[in-house]
């Protein structure tokens, strides 16, 4: 019997070669040995959302983050999955989860501007993209950027 570790590299191999289905059916396969693999669990709602099945991706990561809260790829993955469908509110609740766990996330700090500029709320999408900025000088040249898309809308 190939262990799960060899089912996982299969599994994986498939997600990045595009044979979703084939990934799909070996990370289905773990779950009867191992139900409660939140990895597996957040793959298969990668391979849901690669197929535009939105509430069986929102569904399978929300199973990773019951299995494992803390586990921040899940709840990025969660917020973007919200963000995409316009559940703006929902990401942002994963995003402030997130802070509570890595209170110095630039990207979830990131992640909640872009969502509060999307409603239009300027001042806030601006203080969280301060935010990020004063944690992390490495975003400056990003940041200016959306700075200047400001400007240029704002006038």
């Amino acid at each position: 019997m190939k262990t799960i570790i060899h089912l996982l590299h299969i599994a994986s191999r498939h997600h990045q070669n595009g044979d979703l289905s084939q990934a799909e059916t070996v990370y289905r396969q773990i779950l009867e040995t191992q139900p409660e693999n939140a990895d597996v669990f957040h793959l298969l709602g990668l391979i849901s959302f690669q197929r535009n099945c939105f509430t069986d991706a929102v569904s399978f990561i929300s199973r990773a983050v019951a299995i494992d809260p803390l586990e921040l790829a899940y709840l990025f993955s969660l917020g973007s999955i919200y963000s995409a469908v316009e559940k703006s509110d929902d990401a942002i609740k994963c995003y402030e989860k997130i802070l509570e766990i890595c209170p110095d996330s630039v990207e979830a700090y990131f992640c909640m501007g872009s969502i509060l500029e999307q409603q239009e709320e300027i001042d806030e999408a601006i203080a969280h993209y301060q935010r990020a900025s004063q944690i992390s000088l490495g975003c400056w040249m990003h940041i200016f950027r959306k700075a200047a898309f400001f400007v240029l809308r704002v006038s």
